[in-house]
């Protein structure tokens, strides 16, 4: 969020037109932090077998650690990090990935320390629905996830108490997978909502899959 007059817009109601930047190189959007009073970061990608480990770690690791030193060194009060639940199997299946979202937590925790009106968010969703937009040589292609994903998550709400008893008896295997997908919307509205939140005290609040399904 930037509160420089219409940077983001030209005026009320306008189309939005973001600036475009690197989030590894903080030379391109550090001026817009001097006036922000929270920044969200929602930046990598899917947790799929890679041979690059490195670069997956990079993509989801060193783009939010970036971003958040960047924004407490610009004296930002408030940082959401989208993060994400996850297994602890998936350091073999994807351990960049997985690497890299738990930097992204620490860099999320380390934003906080020893500033006592900062406030670092870190969402942890599932799986996310919504409608994916992929570019190919045609041009954008939407994908609707919503179609498996929804019924699914509906599925898996109805049958939260069993779920809950597997990651109880079997947590290696289940937990941080068996929640219920959540919609994007839900994932914006609950980043927006703690970016927005004024009464903040210096602590880190992680927001988990269960959590996120009550904000619509």
């Amino acid at each position: 969020r930037c509160d420089r007059g219409r940077s983001l817009t030209d005026s009320p109601g306008a189309t939005p037109h973001p600036p475009q930047g690197d989030v590894l190189n903080p030379a391109s959007y550090t001026k817009l932090l001097g006036e922000a009073s929270a920044v969200v970061v929602s930046v990598g990608t899917p947790p799929v077998p890679t041979s690059d480990v490195a670069w997956q770690r990079r993509m989801n690791g060193e783009t939010g650690v970036v971003v958040a030193r960047t924004a407490r060194a610009a004296g930002v009060a408030r940082l959401v990090m989208v993060n994400a639940s996850m297994p602890a199997w998936l350091d073999i299946v994807a351990g960049g990935y997985a690497q890299g979202k738990r930097d992204a937590e620490a860099a999320a925790a380390a934003f906080v320390l020893q500033r006592p009106k900062a406030l670092a968010v870190v969402l942890k969703p599932p799986a996310i629905y919504g409608t994916r937009h992929e570019v190919t040589p045609l041009g954008i292609l939407p994908i609707p996830l919503g179609l498996l994903l929804g019924p699914v998550s509906a599925l898996l709400r109805l049958f939260s108490g069993v779920t809950s008893k597997l990651r109880a008896a079997a947590p290696y295997a289940f937990e941080g997978v068996l929640f219920a997908p959540v919609h994007v919307e839900s994932v914006a509205s609950a980043a927006v909502s703690h970016a927005l939140d004024t009464l903040a005290d210096g602590e880190v609040l992680v927001v988990g899959p269960e959590a996120l399904l009550t904000f619509s």
